[in-house]
């Protein structure tokens, strides 16, 4: 499968989403310059995913009733 040009849309979208501030962080990230050269940009693609999506859990008490919760 051939990749599209680095200069193409795809791409530039792939690094703004690299660039996203951390969890809890307000400072964009550092992206290296080889970032799309490198034998597996996607790697950094995977691994900002994975930090970025978050599971947030109800809470007893404001989702439902703490006696729901207890029985399950």
């Amino acid at each position: 499968m051939e990749l599209p040009p680095l200069k193409s849309k795809l791409w530039q979208q792939a690094k703004a989403y690299i660039k996203l501030p951390e969890d809890g962080s307000q400072t964009a990230v550092e992206v290296p310059e080889d970032w799309a050269d490198r034998s597996e940009p996607w790697l950094l693609l995977k691994r900002k995913a994975e930090c970025a999506v978050r599971f947030k859990h109800p809470e007893p008490g404001t989702s439902f009733l703490y006696d729901d919760w207890m029985k399950g």
